[in-house]
């Protein structure tokens, strides 16, 4: 699998992303131009699914390389006259993971059956990135901050995955064995497992029990920016480890609906996410840069169902009580410095729910006609993890199709609409930096429930518009 993104090397004036989206030149070129090429390979052998032992094993091997070049240039702005601040570097990253996987099921009696499965994941890494300079001032029109200026990318290489920055005026020399022209290297195999047991009780009710150990692998900050306290978090962030539980029960009702309902408690060791790194003095700036929570927990229940209410009406639906959260004494960045971050992890609400069904009725002898409905609520969340941060609203996306089709299934023509209520949620609420440039200080909005009353953009996909069309499906 190939993917190419934009042309490389291509780094004429007018070319590039509009990456401000404003008048003035803050960001005016975002070029990100990047080669990708993956290939893969599995095998695995299975034993009939009848047996009362029936097994699955296998293994797995990928390759990937990509190439990335991140092109910016703006005035930020500083008044430059016709100089801009630019950055320009490429970097080209190899990832290679083995893994041999199995799984044995064992139906002791025709109620009673336990399972065990594991899989041991082998995770190569190799980074290796450079800045480029080209038409740096005074010759040229761009000014350069450096391999650790305040607009730069550091290099991932050997000597700054273990620590050293011997650029500018940093000056931490290389650990022995590592150099700036030898790739980063990272490796590291993981182990992941799950062990389960379900029992009939009925026909028609089955209680289960799950333990799973899992495993997400390592992986390295490749864009980043220099600060002194970089040097004590390092480019390299760890792996992710979870842990998780769950308590279920599967029944039918009324011989009609299928309805699931399960406990769970998940504990993300390691946990993968956006770090704040403090200013060291007399240094006044500080970072963020990918790194590791010592955990997040998620714990909650969850129920569906689905079936034939009448012979005319289907439903299907559920809802997630879902509590997640940082471990205690997490910090992340407020305005008056570092503080602890908020119960709940962002982009995660406490509740969600969903309902659909479909009612369809015979119009002729060969004709059905039929009517779908859906309504989706999702809890209000907040989009980052500092005390203040802007959060979403309540959510509720209504959904509706109606049309004919044949019995047979071969045709069906339909009518549709998706958020039939036009409601604007935005995916993302940020901040906005620029605020004096884009007039958002004019007037500045108040305070709500779902935001501090400062200045933000709002970012917006088609789903948060409504859309109406027309299906036509044919198969034979």
């Amino acid at each position: 699998r190939t993917t190419t993104n934009e042309d490389f090397n291509v780094h004429a004036d007018i070319s590039g992303e509009f990456g401000d989206t404003l008048p003035q030149n803050i960001l005016d070129r975002n070029l990100v131009p990047y080669f990708d090429r993956t290939w893969s390979e599995e095998a695995r052998v299975t034993s009939p699914a009848d047996d009362p032992v029936n097994f699955v094993a296998g293994v797995y091997w990928s390759k990937t390389y990509t190439h990335d070049e991140i092109d910016q240039s703006g005035q930020l702005g500083v008044p430059l006259g016709p100089l801009e601040f630019r950055r320009l570097i490429n970097m080209h990253i190899n990832q290679e993971n083995y893994a041999g996987f199995g799984q044995v099921n064992w139906r002791i009696t025709p109620d009673l059956q336990v399972f065990a499965g594991g899989r041991i994941t082998h995770d190569n890494i190799s980074d290796y990135s450079f800045n480029s300079f080209p038409d740096a001032f005074p010759s040229g029109p761009f000014i350069y901050t450096g391999d650790t200026g305040f607009f730069s990318v550091v290099p991932v290489n050997s000597c700054t995955l273990h620590g050293g920055v011997p650029y500018d005026a940093i000056q931490i020399p290389c650990p022995a064995g590592t150099s700036t022209i030898t790739p980063g290297v990272l490796r590291k195999t993981g182990l992941s497992g799950k062990v389960g047991v379900q029992y009939q009780v009925t026909p028609d009710t089955m209680i289960f029990g799950t333990v799973a150990r899992g495993y997400k692998g390592p992986f390295m900050n490749e864009s980043v920016s220099y600060t002194a306290s970089l040097a004590r978090q390092p480019l390299a962030v760890g792996s992710e480890y979870p842990t998780d539980f769950e308590l279920g029960v599967k029944t039918t009702l009324f011989d009609r609906l299928q309805v699931d309902a399960s406990l769970f408690t998940d504990k993300i060791e390691g946990f993968q996410t956006t770090i704040y790194v403090p200013p060291v003095p007399p240094l006044t700036v500080a970072n963020f840069i990918q790194g590791n929570a010592p955990h997040a927990i998620s714990r909650g229940v969850e129920v569906s169902f689905f079936g034939a209410v009448t012979d005319n009406l289907s439903l299907n639906g559920g809802f997630i009580y879902n509590d997640a959260h940082f471990n205690h004494g997490f910090l992340v960045n407020c305005a008056t410095g570092p503080c602890p971050a908020i119960d709940q992890l962002p982009f995660a609400p406490r509740w969600k729910a969903t309902i659909a069904g479909e009612y369809h009725q015979r119009l002729g002898e060969d004709l059905d006609g039929f009517l779908q409905s859906d309504l989706a609520y999702s809890g209000k969340y907040f989009y980052g993890s500092a005390p203040g941060s802007f959060a979403s609203p309540d959510r509720y996306l209504l959904g509706a199709r109606a049309g004919v089709r044949s019995d047979d299934g071969h045709w069906s023509v339909a009518v549709f609409c998706r958020n039939c209520l036009d409601k604007r949620y935005p995916i993302d609420n940020v901040p906005d930096g620029f605020a004096f440039q884009d007039g958002a200080f004019a007037p500045v909005p108040p305070a709500t429930a779902v935001g501090p009353g400062a200045p933000s953009y709002q970012f917006l996909s088609i789903d948060s518009y409504r859309v109406l069309g027309l299906t036509l499906d044919v198969q034979y």
